[in-house]
């Protein structure tokens, strides 16, 4: 039964069982369509690189509800 089979075991709408043939080939090389990183940007991840290799257990955030008081 296929996975598109409604609860009466009917093919799914437009599903008729057909089989189609898809061709892949390379592409040819070409240059990179994105610019050069500028070297704020590179600091920038440095930096949110350095902010996620801190350990988690080094945060810790209190919450309070609307009514309560500390």
């Amino acid at each position: 039964m296929r996975s598109s089979a409604g609860s009466t075991g009917s093919p799914g709408i437009g599903d008729h069982g057909e089989r189609h043939l898809i061709q892949l080939w390379p592409a040819p090389p070409t240059p990179p369509v994105h610019p050069d990183i500028t070297e704020a940007a590179r600091q920038a991840r440095a930096d949110c690189a350095a902010d996620m290799a801190t350990p988690v257990q080094g945060y810790t955030t209190t919450y309070t509800h609307p009514g309560e008081h500390d």
